[in-house]
């Protein structure tokens, strides 16, 4: 019957083999045992257990075998290259980038496009008849006649920003 199982295992079965294999399953619960057991074996050892005198042994042998050949392996000092080549990867990347840009910085042309700050501009108006005075951003007072019109910022800028700050001007 071990014949007709490992046939059945590698599919090389015939339709008779087949049959004969399938009435003695159904004989009793120890066939079924046996043969998934067989099965088991088989499929975990990849090997042909049947052949052997002791095919659980015969198995559990080759099992142990390859823990231990995977054990040893895990212990030898892994000298991988993957590490060496992640980071050569990144400084190559780094490298294309920044001689990309440099290429394309140099070929550009020299416009260049400085947003600059909005500066928010106050009035005070006196009308007709009427005189006042009106106090600016930084503390300092000015006093307006009958008609005038003054145009002063919402706030000054410092000396850095004296050079660029009539080149937006909002009314408010």
């Amino acid at each position: 019957m071990n014949d007709i199982i490992l046939k059945y295992l590698q599919r090389t079965a015939g339709k008779e083999e087949k049959e004969r294999l399938l009435a003695w399953l159904r004989e009793s619960e120890a066939n079924k045992k046996t043969f998934i057991d067989l099965r088991d074996i088989w499929l975990v050892s990849g090997k042909t257990p049947v052949h052997a005198p002791d095919y659980t042994k015969n198995a559990f042998r080759i099992f142990e075998e390859s823990v231990r050949r995977n054990e040893q392996n895990s212990r030898l000092p892994k000298r991988s290259i993957r590490p060496f080549l992640r980071i050569a990867a990144s400084v190559a990347i780094l490298l294309i980038c920044s001689i990309g840009g440099y290429y394309i910085g140099r070929n550009t042309p020299d416009i260049v496009y400085i947003e600059k700050e909005a500066v928010i501009m106050n009035q005070a108006i006196m009308g007709k008849g009427s005189k006042g005075s009106v106090t600016l951003p930084d503390g300092s007072v000015a006093w307006l006649n009958t008609n005038s019109k003054l145009t002063y910022p919402e706030k000054f800028p410092t000396n850095t920003e004296k050079s660029n700050w009539k080149e937006k001007v909002i009314s408010k």
